[in-house]
């Protein structure tokens, strides 16, 4: 019984520090040296009441707002934007799309117009849990998820001042 405990332990430290395989790794590693502007909490709490629908994209060495939205957009792949949920305020971030999808490989996925946790350049295959999965009874299917490290280093990054300036205009045009 031991030994089976020892090999689980092993496979499940394996799992965990399995270099995770990016969807776009050019894109995703420009996360990685960014600035850090704001304090913002990112995949914090419960769910968001009321909340809009941001839009950034890569600015270097930060993100910025591209665009802000009361409802969930329908993003083509071709805008290069990545989409968030937030509280009205800014104070509060989560993704605006499903945490998990376990369709990455399919067909139609891949061939869709439209942005998902798939196309992300946050997005990622979550091997170590398919491993665990297969440890436990599973069927070892590899998931694709967000990198929440990278998503929060971008998030991070955004420049208050930007984004204040971007939620004045959103307002004035809500009115």
């Amino acid at each position: 019984m031991a030994k089976y405990s020892v090999v689980i332990v092993s496979a499940i430290s394996i799992a965990i520090s399995f270099p995770a395989l990016s969807a776009e790794p050019q894109s995703a590693a420009s996360v990685d040296k960014v600035e850090v502007n704001n304090s913002w909490r990112v995949f914090e709490g419960g769910e968001i009441e009321n909340p809009v629908y941001v839009t950034i994209k890569n600015s270097g060495n930060h993100w910025d707002i591209e665009n802000i939205y009361d409802y969930l957009p329908l993003l083509r792949r071709s805008q290069h934007v990545e989409l968030f949920m937030a509280t009205r305020d800014f104070q509060q971030w989560k993704n605006a799309y499903i945490d998990m999808a376990n369709d990455c490989e399919d067909f139609e996925v891949k061939e869709s117009d439209y942005q998902s946790v798939c196309t992300s350049v946050f997005g990622e295959k979550k091997i170590g849990r398919a491993v665990i999965g297969v440890l436990f009874g599973g069927t070892g299917k590899v998931l694709f998820g967000y990198n929440k490290k990278k998503v929060s280093a971008a998030i991070h990054s955004i420049r208050p001042e930007q984004a204040q300036e971007m939620l004045t205009t959103f307002e004035q045009s809500e009115r």
